[in-house]
């Protein structure tokens, strides 16, 4: 959800900046905390502190003021990016189910899809809990494929997902969910392919081989220009 559908980079970086700063540590640049956030906001607090001070005498203490400081800014000037408005209706009128899975704690991702989301239905929403391993553990995206009533094994699944981390539970218990990508994933990851989204929306067949899931066949895929235009391709794929 962030760094995808929702920019919300500015609302993350000033609430973690202004608790460094507060505990007299170093703060981040804004392109700084891009890199850093995606794997949970526990992990964001430790990445943000020096080496010395990777303790959880020390980050757990800062990751509950982080959470306090995020509930008072997270809405600040965290928006839908240009064009997900039309790539979430396009995708309502194929009559497709929709899922948010995020790292972002689940209280916060549900604030963010109910408020900044509001117009579309998503089947689920499930932000970090605690007792579940993160992305890229799939065990998260195994319960929203069980809750939207997904074999992971046979369907082919579209989510929107960002970095390597994604990709990783995608491979994972061969479960074929494909990854958007957007012009928000920074250099730095090397995710980022220009200023689109692009994301299968339909997929032909799928059938397995030997003991892996192997999606074969032929795709619908959408891409959608920085700028709001829409393009609809066919495109041959065979993907473990």
């Amino acid at each position: 959800m962030d760094g995808t559908l929702l920019d919300t980079l500015a609302d993350i970086s000033h609430s973690l900046n202004s608790v460094l700063e507060e505990h007299c540590y170093p703060t981040h640049t804004v392109e700084a905390c891009r890199v850093m956030v995606g794997f949970g906001m526990r992990e964001l607090v430790r990445k943000a502190l020096p080496a010395s001070a990777h303790d959880e005498a020390i980050t757990e203490p800062l990751l509950k003021k982080m959470q306090e400081r995020y509930a008072e800014h997270w809405n600040d000037s965290s928006r839908p990016y240009a064009g997900i408005a039309e790539l979430l209706d396009a995708i309502d009128r194929l009559g497709l189910k929709k899922a948010i899975l995020s790292n972002k704690p689940d209280r916060f991702t549900r604030q963010c899809a109910e408020a900044l989301l509001a117009p579309w239905k998503f089947d689920v929403i499930m932000g970090f809990r605690e007792g579940i391993e993160p992305k890229p553990d799939p065990t998260g995206a195994l319960m929203v494929a069980e809750e939207l009533g997904v074999q992971p094994a046979s369907m082919c699944t579209e989510r929107m997902g960002r970095f390597w981390r994604n990709r990783n539970s995608s491979c994972m218990r061969g479960a074929k969910i494909w990854p958007v990508t957007t012009a928000a994933a920074s250099e730095a990851r090397k995710t980022a392919s220009g200023a689109f989204l692009s994301g299968v929306i339909c997929c032909n067949r799928a059938t397995r081989a030997f003991s892996a899931s192997v999606l074969e066949g032929m795709e619908l895929v959408m891409r959608l220009q920085a700028k709001g235009a829409m393009q609809l391709e066919r495109t041959p794929k065979r993907c473990m």
